[in-house]
């Protein structure tokens, strides 16, 4: 049997999970990887797989540029390129189930193909979440500040939701198919959800039975520990690990070096591939990419963008993390790790060498932060991501073949 897996790679996460899964499921489906992008970086985990590559796609940097500035990148002309390249692909390959991340287009493709759907998402565009969205980087909050500007948001969050699914309502009553009630629901269309989350940070209502929690899904790229690991070892010196991930606002990452390197501490940056760092100092290692599951554990805390996949990395760990969100979902999704005091969360207003200073302090000398997260490390070894989802897509496929 054909899983055919579609990635909207606007970031690192929406090919590294799909591609996570398949290599789950690889022994028992023919599996099909198609995305927007395919980074060198996993060339080697990929040779396994037929890969498609999707014409059609957002570049990462305009997808980041267009949500600060509260743009709907999806707009009905868009969706309506993306639904047919959808279509092409899946009459192409003929799968008997499709699994997609952040591929929204999918909700209507799916249906039009007749094609069975599971979707990852993150929680926090649950339905059923009881958790409030909260403002990133918008221009609303740079305008009127953090506080005020999510108050407004969250206010008229209908009427500024409405712009970013009506156009595929459009599309949906151009088809006759039944219309989306809100932006909650567009996310998480499909014949399953699979949230790939810790249950124990979000508050939700009861899950119809077709949306699971089935735990994080994390991933480390395939490169060799750099020679300069030992010296991080043998140091007495606390390690932080550092990197805006391929979403993060790099422009944040100069101002946070700088205000690190005059700590004693070990400071290892991991740029992504994305800028060409000249420093000098000897407490800091720089690279472009790391086998960050392996050296988590020898870091006292991470400093990110605040998105959840390295947020639970570091969690795995016991690792607590400095959060600077940019966007709504790394927001909402890190000030549940915040609120929980598994880390800090910094806006762009904090971003300051004080500031940063005292936040590192803090979680170095404070010992809560990470006896909270060693405590959130123990609950997650219970979780079997893989094994939850490969149970949801056995289920689909016997439902299917009825």
């Amino acid at each position: 049997m054909k899983v055919l897996f579609f990635c909207e790679a606007i970031t690192f996460t929406h090919i590294v999970r799909p591609l996570k899964i398949a290599k789950h499921l690889e022994s028992q489906y023919e599996c099909i990887i198609a995305s927007t992008f395919f980074p060198s970086v996993l060339t080697e985990d990929l040779k396994s797989f037929k890969t498609i590559k999707i014409q059609d796609g957002f570049q990462p940097d305009l997808f980041v540029e267009n949500i600060t500035k509260g743009k709907n990148s999806y707009t009905k002309s868009v969706l309506e390129r993306y639904i047919e390249e959808d279509c092409r692909i899946i009459s192409e390959v003929k799968p008997d189930l499709i699994i997609g991340d952040f591929r929204h287009s999918l909700a209507i493709s799916s249906q039009l193909t007749n094609t069975v759907y599971l979707n990852l998402v993150n929680i926090n565009w649950s339905p059923y979440s009881l958790e409030k969205l909260v403002i990133g980087e918008h221009v609303v909050s740079k305008i009127c500040g953090g506080y005020i500007g999510s108050l407004l948001l969250h206010n008229l969050q209908e009427i500024v939701f409405q712009k970013f699914f009506s156009p595929m309502n459009s599309i949906l009553k151009k088809h006759k198919l039944a219309k989306f009630k809100s932006l909650y629901e567009m996310y998480t269309a499909g014949n399953a959800v699979a949230y790939l989350d810790h249950k124990g940070l979000f508050k939700t209502s009861k899950l119809p039975s077709h949306h699971n929690i089935v735990g994080p899904i994390t991933f480390s790229t395939k490169v060799d520990m750099p020679i300069w690991i030992n010296k991080i070892k043998e140091s007495s010196k606390p390690c932080v690990l550092v990197t805006m991930g391929s979403s993060g606002d790099l422009d944040y990452l100069t101002t946070i070096i700088d205000s690190l390197v005059e700590l004693p501490i070990n400071i290892i940056v991991a740029t992504m591939g994305k800028m060409l760092l000249n420093y000098s100092h000897d407490n800091l290692y720089c690279v472009d990419y790391l086998p960050i599951e392996d050296i988590a554990p020898l870091c006292s805390m991470f400093l990110t963008n605040g998105g959840s996949p390295m947020s639970y990395i570091g969690l795995r760990a016991g690792v607590p993390t400095i959060g600077f969100p940019v966007n709504l979902d790394q927001a909402t999704s890190f000030t549940a790790i915040a609120n929980n005091k598994l880390g800090i969360r910094m806006r762009s207003s904090e971003l300051k060498k004080g500031k940063i200073q005292s936040a590192v302090t803090e979680i170095l000398n404070d010992e809560e932060y990470k006896a909270n997260c060693e405590k959130i490390a123990i609950e997650m070894q219970g979780y079997s991501t893989l094994v939850n989802i490969e149970k949801i897509v056995s289920g689909l496929l016997k439902k299917s073949n009825v």
